[in-house]
């Protein structure tokens, strides 16, 4: 059955505690508080840290030197946007717990609290180990896609929204940003379906047109810097082409 939760903008419930999805009046914090998540610790060369919960990882780090507290300042924020209520962390000595309301919260359970939270807000995790060349590579193509492309900023997003839907100001801030993003890319798509029909219908080429109410695939974590097997044939087919 498919699961509507983030497309209504309904909380998740993980064994009795709800986990809201982020609106988009707190995205600026959110976008701060969330690099507490998104460490690769199971790259961190030390066996010890591999087996570390990830909880446990944020405490040790946060408590290694004053410069890395800030990320457990950012977690205790951004459980407090995402639980919507007071908590606590626990701990009997060895381990560490959260307790929200009357629900008490292991280490193991956190793992899972932290892809609820980051599959409800579009966050891709990066848990590949990859060779370090590949590594290396991927850097290097983003390096070069961000000098050549500049994204658009929030505002700039926001007011192409407002623009291209009529919905109030008022209310894009209390849409989610799950809602919101998604929303966009079907924008998005629909206006490119648009603008390229007729002139794909006229050279006789529709079918290679995506229509905009066709399924589109989740985001990859490497979709920004490679390319389908479709994609590069027609690449180098019209650089052939232009030659």
């Amino acid at each position: 059955m498919e699961d509507l939760n983030n497309t209504w903008g309904s909380p998740t419930n993980y064994k009795g505690v709800l986990i809201y999805p982020v609106q988009m009046k707190y995205n600026s914090k959110f976008f701060q508080y969330v690099n507490c998540l998104l460490f690769e610790k199971n790259k961190v060369p030390d066996v010890k840290v591999i087996k570390m919960s990830y909880l446990r990882f944020i405490y040790e780090l946060s408590h290694s030197g004053k410069e890395y507290f800030i990320y457990w300042r950012y977690l205790t924020r951004l459980l407090i946007l995402v639980f919507k209520h007071k908590f606590h962390f626990l701990s009997d000595g060895e381990k560490l717990f959260i307790k929200v309301k009357d629900k008490i919260l292991n280490e193991q359970d956190f793992d899972e609290i932290r892809k609820i939270i980051c599959k409800q807000n579009l966050i891709v995790l990066n848990e590949d180990l990859l060779n370090p060349e590949v590594e290396r590579a991927i850097a290097e193509a983003r390096e070069f896609m961000a000098k050549k492309e500049v994204p658009a900023t929030t505002e700039e997003n926001i007011f192409s929204f407002f623009a291209a839907t009529g919905y109030e100001i008022e209310k894009i801030k209390n849409l989610t940003i799950y809602i919101f993003n998604k929303t966009m890319q079907r924008l998005n798509l629909m206006k490119t379906w648009e603008v390229y029909t007729y002139a794909a219908l006229r050279g006789g080429e529709s079918d290679k047109i995506k229509h905009w109410l066709s399924h589109v695939s989740e985001r990859g974590l490497y979709d920004d810097v490679t390319m389908t097997e479709d994609d590069f044939k027609q690449k180098t087919s019209d650089n052939m082409y232009k030659k």
